[in-house]
């Protein structure tokens, strides 16, 4: 089985200021997957920390989201020497990213769909990250294992 005919990588917030992320609408949607996995890439150019938290909703706006109940990420502090990574902790459905100075981190949150409120039509996702002071960031998806298996030119879109 092949990866590039059962995933897709969807940005919604490109390499930027985090300050500048606009996560408020850029939802992915899990209705046709059954995992994701919620990447977020951070250079810091000095020492900082922002709120990650994970938002459930029922339209792409967003308008009536909720929290994503979740307990464990997984983190590097320095991506470019090393490739293992840690486990946190997320307390209240959120953790603190860290910006390391002159170091690339990397977040990862793996999301199955069966943790959203699907029976009440929640199916769509976003990362919700504050401000990382002295840093600049990618926010990306990974969705994968879809519901309706089809092939790479022919899987369902996850982006609305």
């Amino acid at each position: 089985m092949q990866m590039l005919f059962n995933s897709k990588t969807i940005t919604r917030d490109a390499l930027s200021a985090t300050a500048t992320f606009q996560t408020a609408a850029n939802t992915v949607n899990l209705k046709d997957w059954a995992r994701c996995v919620v990447r977020l890439w951070i250079y810091g150019s000095g020492a900082g920390s922002g709120a990650v938290t994970l938002k459930q909703s029922t339209v792409a706006a967003g308008t009536d989201e909720k929290a994503v109940s979740f307990s464990a990420y997984y983190y590097n502090a320095d991506h470019i020497d090393s490739d293992v990574p840690t486990k946190g902790t997320a307390t209240g459905n959120t953790f603190n990213a860290v910006a390391v100075n002159t170091k690339l981190s990397v977040y990862q949150i793996e999301v199955k769909a069966d943790m959203l409120d699907i029976d009440n039509g929640f199916t769509f996702l976003r990362c919700d990250v504050a401000n990382v002071a002295n840093a600049i960031g990618h926010l990306e998806y990974q969705v994968y294992e879809g519901r309706y298996p089809k092939g790479a030119d022919a899987m369902a879109s996850a982006i609305v």
